[in-house]
């Protein structure tokens, strides 16, 4: 996120177009994204797919 110049979840949420709260949890691996998520914020944050849930702890390496 740093490496795009996004500061911080508020900054990624209102990017992606969902919420905050959402966000911060599909980071601490509270809650899988939905996968109407997944597309922007691919995008947003310029990683693929795999990349992005290997990540976020929604699948195994």
């Amino acid at each position: 996120m740093l490496k795009l110049g996004i500061a911080n979840y508020e900054e990624l949420a209102e990017l992606v177009g969902i919420d905050r709260g959402s966000l911060s949890r599909y980071f601490r691996q509270n809650r899988r994204p939905s996968i109407d998520v997944i597309a922007p914020l691919c995008t947003v944050l310029q990683v693929a797919p795999e990349t992005l849930l290997i990540a976020l702890g929604a699948v195994d390496r």
